[in-house]
């Protein structure tokens, strides 16, 4: 268990700007602009099954009125995509993704083709196709670069989301440039305390975790968490991600008691917006056992144990032939 498993999470880009503005609240795992109020309240709050409801009917009526391939369409379709990855369903986001992405084509709507692909890449990158996600964030970027300028809010999603791809091939150099421009872009453009930025945050301490500089990933993250906690909803997940990731920060530093308490919250966060079952949960349960085991808390060290187990079974059960 010598890895860290500090989660970077990915920006989600809006597919639909506002004119001469930047997105509103834009935290990771956001919801376009056209997201429905009623869709984007329960995504807010974490309750993704809701929240896929409301826009699934959202699209029914589209398509009742012929204008499922309307750009209209698109965006709903981009909007399910975001749902379905926030959810862990990967194969669908990303059909819905291409099927949003050739409605922009078609109509030349390149700033929104453009967020399809960033929003693509993210779920391709998730895969292990790392590659082609490359190549569609690059697009994304230059897109956004030629049609908005280069310090928009959109390309530093780009920039971060590509600097989650150079983490995992461990060019940690190229990934820290690349947030350092996501993080100057994103100050320029929020007020301090935004939850974009404490996002940032966040990714440079993923970034710090991975090369072992715990102290510095703890500061980022003790600056991130207070930020996002006074302006986003208790239960939302961007939230308990922050506290699961500075938890196992506090692990890595033997911090075991803090870590707990962190774990704790930050899970049952989780859990609630990803559901019980989610193999995402899996690092964190089997990391929270190990500090409930260093502070000799047997019984519920276990009781994490068999969580994880429950969750590789399940993972493996449903991974394709």
């Amino acid at each position: 268990m010598s890895q860290t498993k500090i989660l970077l999470a990915f920006l989600i880009a809006a597919a639909l700007p506002a004119a001469g503005d930047a997105p509103a609240a834009t935290p990771v795992n956001e919801l376009p602009a056209t997201f429905q109020s009623e869709g984007r309240y329960y995504q807010d709050q974490g309750d993704y099954a809701k929240a896929e409801e409301s826009v699934r009917q959202s699209l029914a009526i589209l398509e009742a009125k012929g204008l499922q391939d309307s750009l209209e369409g698109a965006l709903k379709l981009n909007d399910l995509a975001v749902i379905c990855r926030l959810r862990y369903r990967l194969p669908e986001a990303e059909s819905l993704y291409r099927r949003a992405l050739q409605i922009f084509r078609d109509a030349t709507a390149s700033v929104q083709a453009a967020a399809a692909m960033n929003n693509l890449a993210s779920v391709v990158l998730l895969q292990g196709r790392w590659k082609e996600a490359q190549a569609l964030y690059l697009q994304a970027i230059a897109i956004w670069q030629k049609t908005l300028g280069p310090e928009r809010p959109e390309v530093a999603a780009g920039l971060s989301n590509l600097s989650l791809l150079y983490q995992t091939r461990h060019e940690y150099g190229k990934a820290a440039d690349l947030l350092e421009h996501a993080m100057k872009i994103d100050q320029a453009a929020y007020p301090p305390g935004h939850p974009r930025i404490a996002l940032d945050l966040n990714n440079q301490a993923t970034l710090a975790g991975r090369q072992k500089r715990y102290r510095q990933a703890e500061s980022l993250l003790l600056r991130a968490l207070p930020w996002l906690e006074t302006s986003l909803p208790p239960g939302n997940p961007d939230i308990g991600l922050v506290m699961a990731n500075l938890a196992e920060v506090y692990r890595q530093e033997h911090k075991y008691e803090d870590a707990e308490r962190l774990y704790r919250s930050g899970i049952a966060i989780l859990e609630k917006a990803w559901g019980p079952d989610d193999s995402r949960l899996l690092a964190f349960f089997e990391c929270y056992a190990v500090v409930l085991r260093a502070r000799e808390e047997y019984a519920e060290a276990a009781d994490a144990d068999v969580r994880a187990v429950r969750i590789r079974v399940i993972k493996t059960l449903r991974r394709p032939d």
